[in-house]
């Protein structure tokens, strides 16, 4: 039999029991997700890294017809120029349509892990020539063959997506003009292989007859006047850790909640502890190492 103390001591030590069982279960619980969480986080990049890229290999593709539709629509071409070339339309004698295609096979030497930042794509150009404003666009060449062939003037049109674009300028002259690469532009950049862009006037790409010449010449690779190959400058990053903190770090915190609940359900506070404690520490590292904004 026991006395009125004693059962109040038994069911505060239940009790307690009770506590401990729930809270280490709350925290075991916690940091299963915790863990798992982190498989989901990007993972912090390094200090950014600028790199420049020549050109391989560049040309122009072009079609020409009585007909601007035929000129447009060719699966085929008329012709292919590579010691420079232009881009644009222009309705002299016959219409014209023209597409510079350009290949930089050196992205293949960037990091198989970079992320890219940015990207500006220079051109060495002549003063274009402006009937009505138009756009140079940079759209994906990735379709376009390996070398280059005249036939690749119809794999081009269905290349509609803006990679990155800006506006004819008659106020340039000889020079280096930058266009920025957009998020799409920037996907386009092929870190296992070679990386092939071409230029097509928005006026192309929407099909808009020309009333005049809507035309820029583009310096090449292998320009008989002045070889000037196309620039990308690329800047990327590269991710810290991330082997380390989305694999060992899940399975680190997973342990820790596993001691946690064990060491509640044995009615072990040491055990209990050290889960608790040791996970938050994990965590928190964890978390240094990964950019979770």
């Amino acid at each position: 039999m026991t006395t009125p103390g004693e059962g109040n001591a038994g069911s505060k030590v239940i009790l307690k029991r009770r506590y401990y069982r729930w809270l280490g279960t709350m925290v075991g619980a916690l940091y299963f997700l915790a863990g798992i969480s982190l498989l989901g986080l990007p993972v912090m990049a390094a200090t950014g890294t600028t790199i420049e890229i020549s050109a391989t290999a560049d040309a122009e593709v072009g079609s020409e017809n009585a007909v601007y539709a035929t000129a447009h629509d060719s699966a085929s071409g008329s012709y292919i120029i590579v010691i420079g070339g232009r881009a644009g339309q222009w309705p002299i004698g016959v219409y014209n349509v023209s597409r510079f295609v350009i290949r930089f096979e050196e992205t293949a030497n960037l990091p198989d892990d970079a992320i890219i930042q940015s990207v500006v794509l220079k051109l060495r150009i002549d003063t274009p020539d402006i009937n009505a404003p138009w756009d140079l666009v940079v759209v994906d060449g990735s379709v376009v063959s390996n070398p280059i062939v005249q036939s690749d003037f119809g794999l081009l049109l269905p290349q509609k997506v803006s990679g990155g674009s800006i506006p004819a300028d008659g106020g340039w002259g000889t020079e280096w003009i930058s266009i920025p690469l957009n998020e799409t532009g920037e996907s386009w950049i092929n870190v296992e292989g070679p990386t092939q862009l071409a230029i097509r006037s928005n006026k192309d790409i929407s099909k808009t007859i020309p009333a005049g010449d809507d035309s820029i010449y583009i310096y090449g690779v292998n320009d008989f006047a002045t070889p000037a190959p196309a620039v990308l400058v690329v800047n990327y990053s590269q991710p810290i850790g991330n082997q380390f903190v989305r694999v060992v770090f899940p399975v680190v915190m997973a342990s820790f909640a596993i001691l946690a609940i064990i060491g509640a359900w044995k009615g072990s506070p040491v055990l209990m502890i050290n889960g608790v404690v040791w996970g938050l520490i994990g965590y928190i590292v964890a978390m240094v190492l990964v950019d979770s904004i």
